[in-house]
């Protein structure tokens, strides 16, 4: 369905642009149109579950065992009923769910288990058609919109003078957002089911919360979440030079100087994070 796969189109290129309640509203547009949409319920999944609306990141994670199940994805189902059951243990829908994907109706004639053997969050990739089909969308709406704000850009004057710290993070920013959409390849490190200490969804959720609280003015929230990304295996200089302006900002000047000594190791972060280091 073509008007489908537009407002799925149309919620990624709002989720890069951080308009989650427009991305969102394309999303369920889209599955109103096409219920079986597994790349709209895997994006309202990922959505939700960073939003801390379990509710909503239940149903869509047993929407999507739904659709995998239907597909005779078995495996792929049972994960994504246990990522379910992962954010919220003990509900009662998810415990079926488990149970018809490992028995079929054969599960109410057994008793369930407590404890469903819970494994890391994953993010199965949607079709290889549709992927490439949605990529085509968005690419050309987003060489719209980048026409638009460069031209909103050049009728903007430009600032006397250079800040270093501002640009270094600027290019954080956009680097982080980055990781959030950039492809895994290896399923091991994208579903969490190799020897990382966490799954690629997870980093990218507490990268994406992290950013969130910056931009709120709580660094102290920030710091949380962007230290547990990089113990989960975050290792970007533009994570260590965010954590270094946010430990400055909240004035723990030791893990300040760690993190922006990490960053000034690479070229693009080596003025800013030196000059915020004389600082100390």
């Amino acid at each position: 369905d073509e008007a489908a796969r537009t407002y799925m189109a149309a919620g990624e290129l709002m989720l890069r642009h951080r308009d989650l309640e427009e991305a969102i509203s394309n999303w369920e547009r889209a599955i109103r149109l096409q219920a079986n949409l597994l790349g709209a319920h895997q994006r309202l999944a990922m959505v939700f579950q960073r939003q801390k609306d379990t509710k909503n990141a239940v149903r869509e994670y047993l929407a999507i065992a739904r659709i995998l199940q239907g597909q005779g994805q078995k495996e792929k189902a049972l994960r994504m009923c246990q990522a379910a059951w992962k954010l919220d243990p003990g509900n009662s829908d998810v415990r079926t769910a488990i149970e018809l994907v490992r028995f079929g109706e054969d599960a109410f004639a057994e008793e369930p288990d407590d404890e469903p053997e819970i494994e890391a969050i994953p993010e199965p990739p949607p079709p290889a058609e549709e992927e490439l089909t949605l990529a085509d969308t968005v690419r050309q709406m987003a060489t719209i919109f980048e026409q638009e704000k460069l031209a909103r850009q050049s009728e903007q004057p430009q600032p006397a003078a250079a800040d270093p710290s501002a640009d270094a993070m600027r290019l954080a920013q956009e680097q982080l957002a980055e990781e959030i959409f950039r492809e895994e390849e290896d399923e091991a490190l994208l579903y969490g089911t190799g020897t990382a200490t966490m799954s690629k969804l997870e980093r990218d959720a507490l990268i994406g919360q992290g950013m969130d609280f910056q931009n709120r003015g709580q660094p102290n929230d920030a710091i949380d979440c962007f230290k547990k990304a990089v113990t989960g295996g975050l290792d970007l200089p533009a994570v260590h030079y965010t954590l270094g302006t946010l430990y400055l900002e909240s004035g723990d000047k030791s893990a300040a100087r760690t993190h922006l000594a990490r960053a000034a190791q690479t070229q693009a972060y080596q003025t800013a994070s030196n000059l915020l280091m004389r600082q100390l």
